[in-house]
């Protein structure tokens, strides 16, 4: 298992990229589901640095693999979030030039869960079934 306590800090996504990276390609995650994994993880962190409300904070990523998926969750303290006000794809706002990690995380992973935390914050879970070389115990949550 992989676990990053990041600043909530435009500087700390380069770390996160780096770090699930490695681990990744330690797992022996084939090289396209990687790239989309760090991709999807990327934008969940840019989202919380966003819309999180907060100056001061850290971003938790949390990262399994198991023989069957990878697994990630991204979570904030932030001031929490609505996914049903998330845009669509045909959204008109589209042609701006951000707003589309939602839709990319939905559209690069099997399954996307975005939930708010009691207390606040958000957790966004990101799951990519694939075969991977060095799976982990995973215990159920």
């Amino acid at each position: 298992m992989l676990q990053l306590h990041l600043p909530l800090r435009r500087t700390a996504a380069y770390s996160l990229r780096q770090h699930l990276r490695e681990y990744l390609e330690y797992k022996s995650v084939p090289r396209d589901a990687l790239d989309d994994l760090v991709l999807a993880a990327n934008e969940a962190f840019s989202n919380a640095l966003i819309h999180s409300g907060q100056c001061e904070g850290a971003v938790e990523l949390i990262a399994r693999v198991t023989e069957e998926r990878v697994l990630l969750d991204i979570v904030d303290q932030g001031c929490g979030f609505a996914p049903a006000a998330a845009q669509t794809p045909r959204d008109p706002e589209l042609l701006a030039p951000h707003g589309r990690g939602l839709i990319l995380m939905h559209h690069l992973m099997d399954e996307t869960q975005i939930d708010e935390r009691e207390g606040g914050g958000t957790r966004v879970r990101l799951v990519r079934r694939v075969r991977c070389g060095r799976a982990e115990v995973l215990a159920t949550t």
